[in-house]
């Protein structure tokens, strides 16, 4: 799991950006999924399960945003103490 989120976090801007929009942004819910399951915090794989399944659908916009202003990936474990 730690060699895909290195793999991802390697991934050119433009090709991050590409898999932000609409219906292909999936791909960002399986990296949180992975993320939170690699650091073993499970109110943050809680969340992604969770917000995957309702399907919130301006995330998209969401993930965007949050990327062009900080320069990486919203993963809910930056907001979560990973102290469960």
């Amino acid at each position: 799991m730690n060699e895909f989120i290195q793999e991802v976090d390697k991934l050119p801007i433009w090709v991050k950006i590409l898999l932000m929009i609409p219906f292909l942004d999936i791909f960002w819910w399986v990296y949180r999924i992975i993320y939170a399951l690699n650091n073993k915090n499970n109110i943050s794989l809680l969340l992604s399960i969770i917000l995957l399944i309702i399907g919130i659908p301006f995330w998209w916009l969401i993930d965007i945003i949050y990327y062009l202003l900080t320069g990486k990936i919203f993963v809910f474990d930056d907001f979560i103490s990973s102290n469960n």
